[in-house]
């Protein structure tokens, strides 16, 4: 009995030996991994990527990086919110916990940037998978080859140029995992504070994947402890080690929230949570039902997108891997890793951002399937086992499965890269538009929702406001306020459309236009509208005093007047309109364009207030350019 329980420990003196080469070996990935993060953060996203919460996380960055918590907010405070964020007193809080950008924002405050720290990162989960794989598989060789598989991960590639929290985050599990590992094994006190401490850390970055994927490994953990006194004393010193991290986590909670049990995640939007209903991700989102069909059908997005080559290897590395658990190749605690694997994969099943991140959004396509990011490990140490066990067996096919491998891998990875870039090209045009202003501009954004940073990281403000533009939410009804409190800057107008950014192939543009104040009894605009695309027939909205004045556009496309006096609104030259009512915000005129479907395809707020006998406008004045590509937008407001 004594026997076979030794047999199927791993062996602990070849796991902890001196230095060796695979160990070398591992060093060198590491710093391949660094070098590549910071490669593609600064070549292919300079601008930072298409998934609009990393914006979020660089703005928290640079706060901390300024010594403050919570950016502060100006007045009026809804026209610089930032993407997903809520306004508390004269500040914003931010939807995500401030743990994984205290790295990005020490590199920042030293260096200027947060590239130092991506570096950091990428190494980190490198050293840390093999010493995982080390620790849990007791075998230098198989860990080498795991962390070969898991670094050479698209997924992880991709995710280590983003200033996002899924690999740092990833990182303090292994770590804890590690820890938990060694000093269980050992009975030593500070591994098991160190491995609290990164759990709890883990635990306030993401609750719910640490819970998920840690859960089985701490379950096997105590089931091994048993009724021993010492081991029992030692996962005690797990829970003393957590503490600083979750007090921190209630604190912060207390502090943004004004609740410690409060997440900031829901404080913006409620409906953003865990299970089945109605979701919705700000609170002017109009909400999706999300059924367990639907969330089903997004993690099996996924997982099909790492079979297809998101994790090195793809669907062949899922072909040694599950023979190689099903043949109980692996034990223990790596078992106890699958098994969180499953955990997390099931239980994102509940989570409505995997369904909309791969369905509605698709953008997983592009940056990896994120949510499954902690599968990776376990699926590479299991494969780091049962691919030199092929090699032994049958050399030629261990050849020919790792060829096919790295070309299914390779191939996902640049199309993924050439999507990321021509998105890259779209906000480059952006930013080039509104650098060649000059000096300070006053730019008010336009977009689909009513936030910076969206669909463009590029439209944001960083928390000194020192230098560059200023951007501003067009909201209508406050735009008269923040143009007043800026008086010395000139204004522009940035419009991009709902369809920015949304496929790598599509086509879509915006535009950049100079604001002017008009001031008179009766201000006159030039209202025209483009002849509509092939794709179907199109509806000119104007939007005023309660009211919708509905008009067909002609297949040539149409012009009028828009005549706007103290407390009146007329269009001529259009003929008669289907009339409704509407929910327009005071003292804004809405002119839309729509499709058949009823998407809109441009809309212009236009300010309007009255000043006595006279009616002030904040109407744009010619036309400085256009950004993107593919057709103009339709809609073309000038003075007369």
């Amino acid at each position: 009995m004594v026997a076979k329980e030794a047999a199927a420990r791993p062996d602990l003196r070849f796991a902890t030996g001196p230095a060796s080469r695979p160990g070398r070996w591992v060093g060198l990935i590491a710093v391949l991994s660094a070098l590549v993060a910071v490669g593609l953060a600064a070549g292919v996203f300079p601008h930072l990527s298409i998934d609009n919460d990393e914006a979020i996380y660089r703005l928290q960055a640079e706060t901390l990086a300024q010594g403050h918590l919570f950016p502060a907010a100006p007045r009026p405070a809804g026209s610089f919110t930032p993407w997903l964020a809520a306004v508390v007193g004269d500040h914003y809080v931010l939807k995500y916990p401030p743990v994984v950008t205290a790295l990005p924002a020490v590199s920042i405050r030293l260096t200027g940037s947060w590239l130092p720290a991506l570096a950091v990162v990428a190494a980190a989960a490198v050293v840390a998978t093999y010493h995982l794989g080390v620790a849990a598989l007791g075998d230098r060789k198989a860990a080498t080859v795991g962390t070969a598989l898991f670094a050479g991960s698209p997924l992880v590639l991709v995710q280590s140029a983003l200033l996002l929290p899924y690999l740092p985050t990833l990182v303090l599990l292994e770590l804890a995992a590690l820890g938990l590992l060694r000093g269980h094994r050992a009975g030593r006190a500070g591994l098991m504070l160190a491995a609290g401490l990164a759990g709890g850390l883990a635990l306030w970055s993401r609750p719910y994947d640490a819970l998920l994927f840690f859960g089985p490994l701490l379950g096997w953990a105590l089931w091994r402890a048993g009724s021993g006194g010492a081991r029992a004393c030692g996962l005690g010193w797990l829970a003393v080690g957590a503490a600083p991290a979750v007090a921190g986590m209630l604190t912060y909670n207390r502090a943004a929230t004004g609740s410690a049990r409060r997440l900031p995640f829901t404080l913006s939007e409620p409906r953003d949570a865990i299970g089945f209903g109605l979701r919705a991700m700000y609170p002017t989102d109009a909400g999706r039902l999300f059924t367990p069909l639907r969330g089903l059908s997004g993690m099996a997005e996924h997982v099909g997108l790492l079979a297809l080559g998101w994790v090195a290897g793809g669907v062949l590395l899922f072909g040694l891997a599950v023979p190689a658990v099903a043949r109980r190749q692996v034990r223990g605690p790596v078992l106890a890793l699958v098994a969180g694997a499953v955990a997390l994969a099931v239980g994102y099943v509940g989570v409505w951002g995997t369904w909309n991140a791969a369905v509605l959004w698709g953008g997983v396509r592009y940056v990896g399937p994120f949510y499954l990011l902690p599968v990776l490990v376990p699926l590479a140490l299991v494969g780091g086992r049962a691919l030199p066990e092929l090699v032994r067996r049958r050399r030629r096919l261990a050849v020919r499965v790792g060829v096919a491998g790295a070309l299914l891998s390779s191939l996902v990875l640049a199309v993924a890269l050439i999507a990321d870039a021509r998105y890259t090209r779209h906000d480059a045009s952006v930013s080039r538009a509104v650098e060649s202003l000059g000096g300070r501009p006053l730019v008010f954004f336009a977009g689909a929702v009513p936030y910076l940073q969206h669909p463009a990281a590029v439209v944001s403000n960083h928390p000194s406001r020192w230098g560059g533009p200023l951007f501003a939410v067009a909201t209508g009804s406050d735009d008269f306020a923040v143009l007043a409190a800026h008086p010395d800057q000139p204004a522009y107008l940035l419009q991009l459309p709902g369809s920015w950014n949304l496929g790598w192939t599509a086509r879509t543009s915006g535009r950049l236009e100079q604001l002017g104040l008009l001031s008179a009894p009766e201000v006159r605009l030039a209202l025209t509208v483009a002849a509509p695309a092939p794709a179907g027939p199109q509806r000119l909205l104007i939007s005023t005093q309660g009211r919708t004045l509905s008009y067909p556009v002609p297949v040539g496309g149409m012009s009028s007047v828009l005549r706007l006096q103290p407390g009146a609104v007329d269009v001529d030259g259009l003929g008669p309109a289907e009339a409704s009512p509407a929910a327009s915000p005071p003292g804004v005129v809405e002119v839309a364009v729509e499709n058949a479907a009823g998407r809109r395809l441009d809309t212009q707020l236009v300010p309007v207030r009255s000043s006595g006998g006279a009616v002030d406008v904040l109407a744009p004045i010619r036309e400085v350019g256009t950004v993107g590509e593919g057709r103009p937008l339709p809609l073309h407001l000038q003075p007369l």
